[in-house]
């Protein structure tokens, strides 16, 4: 009977707890921010068609980096719910970027953006540029791997840290807190006169040497990593003025790398023609962003077959014609 009792006591107990667990206001366990987001959109050789749909928006603990919390606004904020009584860093970017990706977003220090390698059908357009192998020169002169990226699209980041979240009453005004959102990648245009045979070019595509491989978003500094970026934005002129557009993280600061063009011009026929070009120099204190090449080596020859007619003979793979411009 005592055992009946007690077992009916627990029971009581145990309700008498679920009760007191269900009617407490879980509201009270967090407070209401807002995010005010300012997307900086004055961006050099780039024009912002459309504000991005998407921000996400990340809270860390300002003690241990950790992620806490996030949340996904428009493109100038929102409201949001964070726990209060702490202290945080905040991170916000765009969420629609078809090329940038962010990794290791969970603490506030790793967070980095970066783009894909290239896959292999892509180095097949850059011939023997590409192939298994290839060397590059790092900052203290060792042949090193070369490793081929597609170029960033632009990621706009906005930064706040040691941001304190007080509980507050609900006649009490929200806490505001103000994100400028500035892109971590820049936009740079190639102008070359002049290529001579563009009527016999079928294709083309680029690659510059020495730049940063992604940005560490928290801190908007560059990587030391560095990698070749692959682009294929490129239009040519009847008169053969050609004009390539590509973006880029930026040169590292701590490496001493060199900038080098290589532009590969397939013909009609499949024949492929690199030129290999330095352009150092002008990536040095060059605001305007534009890089003028001058030359009048690049020569398409007209192609003895362009794969039109009956015949469909098997060859050997073209050779390589290489040749070092200077500018």
């Amino acid at each position: 009977m005592q055992r009946i009792i007690r077992h009916i006591a627990l029971a009581i107990l145990l309700c008498a707890t679920l009760s007191s667990c269900f009617r407490r206001p879980l509201h009270e366990l967090d407070t209401t921010v807002l995010v005010d987001i300012n997307i900086e959109t004055d961006i050099t050789n780039y024009e912002v068609k459309s504000l991005p749909k998407l921000m996400r928006v990340i809270f860390y603990d300002h003690d241990n980096g950790a992620m806490i919390s996030q949340n996904f606004v428009g493109p100038e904020g929102g409201p949001v719910k964070v726990l209060p009584g702490r202290t945080y860093d905040v991170v916000c970017y765009n969420f629609d970027t078809e090329v940038t990706f962010v990794e290791n977003e969970n603490r506030f220090s790793s967070s980095y953006a970066t783009t894909n390698l290239i896959p292999e059908v892509y180095k097949k357009k850059l011939g023997t540029r590409a192939t298994s192998g290839s060397k590059q020169e790092s900052p203290d002169q060792k042949a090193v791997e070369e490793e081929f990226a597609f170029d960033p699209d632009h990621l706009f980041v906005g930064r706040a840290t040691d941001v304190y979240v007080p509980t507050r009453g609900e006649d009490q005004a929200p806490v505001v807190i103000g994100l400028d959102a500035k892109t971590v990648v820049e936009s740079w245009i190639i102008e070359l006169t002049a290529i001579k045979g563009q009527e016999y070019i079928g294709s083309m595509s680029c690659v510059i040497t020495g730049l940063a491989a992604g940005n560490w978003i928290s801190y908007d500094r560059r990587s030391e990593e560095y990698r070749t970026v692959y682009f294929e934005t490129v239009s040519i002129s009847e008169d053969g003025f050609m004009v390539a557009r590509f973006n880029t993280f930026g040169l590292n600061p701590a490496a001493n790398t060199r900038q080098r063009i290589s532009l590969i011009i397939s013909d009609l026929a499949g024949k492929k023609y690199p030129y290999d070009i330095d352009v150092t120099e002008q990536f040095r204190d060059n605001p305007e962003q534009i890089i003028r090449i001058e030359t009048d080596k690049i020569v398409i020859e007209e192609p003895e077959h362009t794969g039109g007619g009956g015949m469909n003979p098997d060859v050997d793979e073209w050779e390589d014609i290489v040749t070092d411009i200077e500018i």
